[in-house]
């Protein structure tokens, strides 16, 4: 429109300057063109064809904004679109995965369920196994304990008829000429520890005899230990207590069975008392080889003097000859059971 102005401008100062053309200052009126001499239609048409060209290009840009947004908004209903499927296909494979998951976990429950039935299986076996070996060990134990107590007591028999063959022999004057010197051959041990006797035994039999300034009394009586400790009690005395190897002489000369001596570990195993309360360990011990050896089973808490002058431990239960102790006094030789 700018330009068309200009071009209009110029043909108009053209005009003006056209030679002949009166002055406007010398009085005269400048002639009017009249419509029609083909001025005024050459000016309209240059400013409709530059306004045309206005309207057109704005028209086109019209145009072209209207394909624009037509264009990107098919594109963005295209993305839209997009999206929509897109987070419909994430929602379905977000669905299966939690559906997965819900399954495993739905496994690893039955998985752990079946883990906790096999180890409470186990359990009740390994149980009843323990409650099995326990009960057989118990009967084995229980087993073991009265066959012991039938040694014992057969070996109690036993000592007894060899006590009662020792008294005949002994009453009918049968000797047999042994390893150490005339005696009676019970079994083929090595040699007694002590010399043979040098005093006849069955006259110092349920009395009391006088050693140094001790009295000892060798009975004839048998009995388990306690039995023993109480008949020695009832005449103020109590089981021998050996405090030297002179004593252990004399005691071994002059019986004639095993005998109960006043030792034992009765209060804790392993651990030996003398009844009179002599320390065990500063004294003098005279056991036989192995000994004391308990059993495992039987338990061996009570000391024999055994016929080979040695010291062997015995259950307390079983029955032995005894031989007490007490001071010598000239009252106390005569006292005997139930005096």
């Amino acid at each position: 429109m700018a330009g068309g102005l200009h071009v209009e401008n110029m043909e108009l100062q053209g005009l003006r300057e056209t030679p002949g053309a009166p002055d406007p200052g010398d009085g005269h009126q400048p002639e009017h063109p009249k419509p029609g001499n083909g001025v005024w239609p050459a000016m309209s048409f240059r400013g409709k064809f530059f306004l045309l060209i206005i309207c057109t290009f704005i028209g086109l840009s019209i145009l072209l904004s209207i394909v624009s947004l037509g264009t990107a908004v098919g594109l963005m209903t295209r993305l839209l679109s997009e999206m929509k499927t897109s987070d419909a296909g994430f929602r379905m494979e977000l669905a299966q995965v939690k559906s997965d998951v819900i399954q495993l976990l739905n496994e690893t429950k039955a998985s752990d369920s079946s883990v906790m039935v096999a180890i409470s299986n186990l359990k009740g076996n390994v149980t009843r196994l323990i409650s099995e070996r326990n009960t057989s060990d118990t009967d084995l134990k229980m087993d073991l304990a009265r066959y012991f107590e039938n040694v014992a007591q057969l070996l109690n028999e036993t000592k007894t008829s060899v006590d009662n063959m020792w008294r005949l022999a002994v009453e009918f004057g049968i000797m047999v000429q042994g390893c150490c010197g005339t005696g009676i051959v019970l079994h083929p041990e090595p040699c007694p520890l002590i010399p043979p006797h040098i005093s006849d035994p069955i006259l110092l039999v349920d009395q009391w005899i006088r050693f140094n300034q001790t009295s000892y009394y060798f009975s004839s009586t048998r009995g388990t230990w306690n039995e023993s400790q109480d008949l020695c009690a009832s005449m103020n005395s109590n089981l021998v207590v050996i405090n030297s190897l002179g004593e252990l002489e004399f005691l071994a000369r002059n019986q004639i069975f095993d005998s109960w001596i006043g030792l034992n570990d009765r209060r804790k195993e392993g651990i030996w008392r003398w009844v009179d309360g002599t320390d065990y360990e500063s004294n003098v011990k005279f056991w036989g080889i192995g000994q004391p050896e308990g059993s495992g089973w039987v338990e061996e808490d009570c000391a024999v003097l055994s016929e080979r002058g040695t010291w062997h431990d015995w259950p307390c239960r079983s029955i032995h000859h005894l031989i007490c102790e007490r001071p010598f006094t000239m009252m106390s030789q005569s006292m005997t059971p139930g005096d």
